[in-house]
């Protein structure tokens, strides 16, 4: 089993965890977004909610329900530290997270 972790919500990571999700679906490997944002903002609209023409429910959209349909464990919270070599108590590569997420903002 494979798992890949995306750092990172923006357009890069949105898309990479869009497509690995769909193509994952049915294995036994895993998707996991990490990004402190519970929301995703399409940046080049945004010109248009200064100029009146959208609004900013328009140009937005939660993260969650959108991961959740391609199958991607998506966790709100940012990236505390990186171990690529393990660590420790661990021989495998981790990262450390803090979640953002009201509900379990801290943990």
């Amino acid at each position: 089993m494979a798992r890949v972790i995306i750092m990172g919500g923006g357009v890069s990571g949105h898309t990479a965890a869009s497509f690995l999700g769909k193509w994952m679906q049915g294995t036994d490997n895993e998707v996991v977004v990490v990004t402190p944002n519970s929301q995703w903002n399409w940046i080049p609209s945004n010109i248009w909610v200064g100029v009146g023409g959208m609004t900013k429910e328009e140009v937005v959209f939660d993260l969650a329900p959108v991961y959740e349909k391609a199958g991607v464990d998506y966790r709100q919270a940012k990236a505390v530290s990186i171990h690529p070599e393990g660590g420790k108590d661990e021989d495998k590569a981790f990262i450390t997270i803090e979640y953002t997420d009201a509900n379990k903002a801290g943990e």
